[in-house]
């Protein structure tokens, strides 16, 4: 054996076998069960509402009572159609059934959401 081989180790290439790991993640999977349903519903009843200064936005934080929430989804209110700015939650923008869920609404005031009621999700 030469210093060279030593040192840089041989020219043949050996296989190294070693299994490939998926890790799954909440969110991942979430998306995942997301995906695979072509038509998904939610809704989720208002825990609180809030405008952040000078912002027309609406930030509802709900609690997820049905079915999942996510984004590409419309909201509806009292008959209203609602666009969804964007949606935060513990597993990123997906919420399943028992999740607390910050929502950001466009098309609404706050004083027209009131406490109690639900806002339902459905996917375009």
């Amino acid at each position: 054996m030469s210093l060279i081989s030593l040192t840089f180790g041989e020219r043949k290439m050996s296989e190294i076998k070693s299994p490939h790991i998926t890790i799954s993640t909440p969110e991942s999977r979430l998306k995942e069960t997301f995906s695979k349903m072509q038509f998904v519903e939610g809704k989720a009843e208002i825990k609180k509402t809030c405008t952040f200064y000078a912002q027309e936005e609406v930030f509802a934080l709900l609690q997820v009572t049905e079915g999942l929430i996510g984004e590409n989804m419309k909201a509806y209110y009292d008959g209203r159609k609602l666009q969804i700015l964007g949606i935060e939650s513990k597993y990123g923008s997906y919420a399943r059934k028992g999740m607390t869920v910050g929502v950001t609404l466009r098309g609404i005031t706050k004083d027209e959401l009131k406490q109690g009621k639900l806002i339902s999700f459905k996917t375009c």
